[in-house]
């Protein structure tokens, strides 16, 4: 079984001199296990979620699942229009 690693740039490397600084990569070294990486620049979660689903076949057997959530998904949420019905900042 493989495990998984889903999230957007920060998961796909960006910023690593190689594959070697991936967070997939840490955590091979720290399980023992091979992590798949899932990492897409500028995903939010239900793309990552999607991309994982349309993909799974691939995989076969999946041992762990572990999605890192970042900037992307927050400032998506942010731009929504329903957005400030939940955000604190309504004035009196």
């Amino acid at each position: 079984p493989v495990s998984v690693i889903l999230g957007s740039s920060i998961v796909f490397g960006i910023g690593c001199e190689s594959d070697a600084g991936t967070m997939a990569s840490h955590l091979c070294l720290l399980t023992g296990k091979p992590w798949v990486n899932f990492g897409v620049r500028s995903y939010t979660i239900s793309q990552n979620l999607i991309f994982l689903l349309l993909h799974q076949h691939l995989l076969g057997l999946v041992d762990e699942i572990i999605l890192v959530v970042g900037g992307t998904s927050y400032t998506v949420l942010y731009t929504l229009p329903f957005f400030d019905l939940y955000s604190n900042s309504h004035e009196d």
